[in-house]
């Protein structure tokens, strides 16, 4: 089995909350979405490819997000809002400032930067009819992370077995150790086995919680030169292609708190 590479088509300051992620052949594999809120609580919707050979379109909507009403998002999972009060020490640098949005309504998301012209069009597609010269990818809604101020931050799955649930993040996660933005984070596993992300310095990394400490995903930040030719990317190791969907949402919410202390370390 090879590595998997998952490369950022757009690299900012918000790179972790609006984005799609791509293969080595330039396919679609996820794509990350937060609307526009007037509070610093957003709510990031993740979404994987699904590449139907006949072109038929299979989607799962999301969930509408917090404060949004029936008619603005389709909902097709019945989630239990939990409204336990515990404060997140990361959530508020996590949210970030507002940016341009794109409605979800009741369709997919679909990022308008996705462009594979080779790939023909069929009509009875119903990504393909929406987003004009696209690729025959269909878009599952996965999870989704409520990024929380004052409250814990939660996350929403709608595949695995954690499918339907919604879980706090102090939950999901037990903080163990020092990086040099922030500290550890241990989760178990749909396979029973725990793993770590570690806060590296430029970077994250996901790593079995075991003696063996055997590396399963790392981060790269974008390179100075060439940068171009070398975009931000999340590698997942032959270890990890099991787990995929799994390693790409908790890496969504670490990855982006390691930024954020970065942030805040620079700024201060």
């Amino acid at each position: 089995m090879s590595t998997l590479n998952l490369y950022q088509r757009k690299s900012n300051f918000e790179s972790m909350l609006e984005n799609t992620y791509h293969d080595d052949q330039g396919n679609t594999v996820y794509t990350v979405h937060t609307p526009l809120a007037m509070s610093m609580n957003r709510t990031t919707t993740i979404s994987k490819t699904i590449r139907d050979p006949f072109g038929n379109a299979r989607t799962l909507a999301a969930p509408a997000a917090e404060g949004s009403t029936a008619n603005e998002n389709k909902v097709t999972l019945d989630t239990t809002r939990n409204s336990t009060s515990c404060h997140d020490d990361d959530a508020s640098l996590a949210s970030g400032g507002e940016h341009k949005s794109v409605s979800v309504n009741d369709k997919p998301y679909v990022p308008h930067d996705v462009d594979d012209k080779n790939a023909p069009l069929d009509s009875k597609s119903a990504v393909s009819k929406q987003s004009g010269n696209f690729d025959r990818a269909n878009f599952e809604y996965i999870a989704q992370i409520d990024w929380k101020m004052i409250k814990s931050t939660k996350i929403r799955f709608a595949t695995g077995q954690r499918s339907g649930k919604e879980i706090h993040v102090k939950d999901l996660f037990r903080r163990q150790g020092w990086g040099a933005w922030g500290r550890h984070h241990i989760f178990t596993g749909e396979d029973g086995k725990e793993y770590k992300w570690r806060m590296v310095r430029n970077h994250s990394e996901m790593v079995s919680n075991d003696s063996s400490k055997t590396l399963i995903a790392k981060s790269h930040a974008k390179m100075l030169f060439h940068s171009k030719q070398n975009p931000p990317r999340l590698e997942i190791f032959p270890t990890g292609l099991h787990m995929v969907d799994e390693i790409f949402v908790t890496f969504c919410y670490i990855e982006r708190m390691r930024q954020a202390m970065e942030e805040s370390t620079w700024l201060s």
